[in-house]
């Protein structure tokens, strides 16, 4: 047997295997009971009546409790100034060799492998 010869044979199984697939789905298919049904349509039974909405002018000022304490913190706590960020986005690894060779990484903590 040489490589032409098998290859041809292999081409032939494919397609035997997929003509018997392809054959057996279309005799042997059978068909759903009650015939071509709408199946596929949703309805949904519940009824919801419409709601008109008025704008306010002003809206009401809504208080968070957990805003309202921090602003409260912010008299008393001393606060610290953090660094100014370059940039925030990416970066080529041209400019990322660049910065580590300055020493502007900021190590967080250990990839692990």
């Amino acid at each position: 047997m040489n490589w032409n010869h098998f290859i041809l044979l292999l081409i032939g199984i494919y397609l035997g295997y997929y003509a018997v697939n392809i054959l057996a789905d279309l005799y042997l298919k059978q068909k759903a009971p009650g015939g071509e049904t709408d199946q596929d349509i949703l309805f949904f039974s519940e009824e919801s009546q419409p709601e008109i909405i008025v704008y306010d002018d002003e809206p009401e000022q809504v208080v968070n409790p957990a805003t309202a304490l921090r602003q409260g913190a912010e008299e008393t706590a001393p606060t610290y100034p953090s660094p100014v960020l370059e940039s925030t986005g990416a970066v080529s690894l041209k400019e990322l060799i660049k910065v580590a060779q300055a020493g502007l990484l900021q190590y967080t903590k250990a990839i692990p492998y």
